[in-house]
């Protein structure tokens, strides 16, 4: 942390904790410690396997497991020697984790898959031993892949007493027909939940993710031959009970085109009914490749399916 240029922000892209702010009306921000996060940062860090598809997850060559007490031993060392010389006092961690009166969570209740109504359940739990009276704010945002916010889906507010030892579960529901108007605007969903109790205590939980696409199935029928015609087949169904409009099915792959990739406009696609398309080329290059398809309409957008087939000389 005491060498030069940029090397606290290389720390912190791998290693930072999340601090949450609200921004009251009189411009003055209160911190929100039930949604400030430790391990939010820095997970999964990955790499592609030698001679296969799959990740292999290289997190532990970079720092100790995440929570760990030496995890944080590290953390806090960081933060004292980033914080020498600037004025600023670095604070201890671990010593951070105070106990809440009120814990919250937000579980889902389906799979968040696309063109399908979204399920969520909000848990509260009071682990005081006076009553809560509690104002719950809930919230649905459309992101976009820089994390800004594209578009508010669902605003709900709720009021509820929470008795000593109480646990409260509140349903949120999130119709597709709610959501459907900007699905091929965003790339990912959150949906946040506030509360504020009688005592000004501030509590709050939060989710994202994003929606996973109907399946599209790739296959090659027969055997691959260098310049020898060969099949691909491209399945797709429609999940919706209305027509999907300005159908457009992109077939790419090396060596198996002459051009960079291959069109089909089917325009429409009725509702549930299933696109079949069957598609002719002769590959010029041998070897491993892999063919993508890419399926765009009115409601879906880069619908991704592939596959690997084996070239023969």
């Amino acid at each position: 942390m005491d060498l030069k240029y940029d090397i606290p922000f290389v720390f912190s892209e791998v290693n930072a904790d999340v601090a949450k702010w609200m921004l009251n009306t009189d411009g003055s921000k209160t911190k929100i410690h039930s949604l400030s996060d430790t391990a939010l940062v820095g997970q999964k860090i990955s790499t592609k396997a030698v001679g296969s598809l799959t990740r292999n997850d290289i997190t532990h060559t970079y720092k100790y497991q995440e929570g760990s007490p030496m995890e944080r031993v590290v953390y806090d060392h960081a933060v004292r020697l980033n914080s020498q010389g600037k004025g600023v006092l670095g604070t201890d961690t671990c010593l951070l984790t105070e106990p809440k009166e009120v814990e919250m969570s937000l579980e889902k209740e389906t799979s968040f898959k696309n063109a399908q109504d979204i399920k969520l359940n909000l848990k509260l739990s009071n682990r005081g031993k006076t009553n809560k009276k509690m104002l719950i704010l809930i919230n649905a945002q459309a992101m976009n892949y820089t994390g800004t916010q594209a578009k508010n889906i669902l605003h709900a507010q709720h009021e509820n007493t929470l008795l000593p030892g109480q646990v409260v579960n509140l349903p949120i529901h999130i119709p597709y027909s709610v959501y459907c108007k900007h699905t091929g605007n965003f790339d990912s969903m959150k949906v946040s939940a506030l509360t504020k109790d009688d005592k000004g205590d501030i509590y709050g939980a939060q989710i994202d993710f994003t929606l996973e696409d109907p399946p599209i199935s790739v296959k090659v029928l027969g055997e691959a031959c260098v310049n020898r015609p060969m099949t691909i087949e491209v399945e797709f169904q429609n999940p919706l009970n209305k027509t999907l409009r300005s159908c457009c099915l992109t077939i790419t792959g090396c060596g198996l085109f002459r051009s960079d990739h291959l069109e089909s406009n089917c325009m429409e696609l009725q509702p549930n009914a299933t696109l079949k398309v069957q598609i002719n080329t002769t590959p010029y290059k041998a070897g491993m490749k892999t063919l993508v398809a890419d399926f765009d309409c009115s409601a879906f957008r880069d619908v991704k399916g592939s596959c690997t087939v084996y070239i023969k000389p």
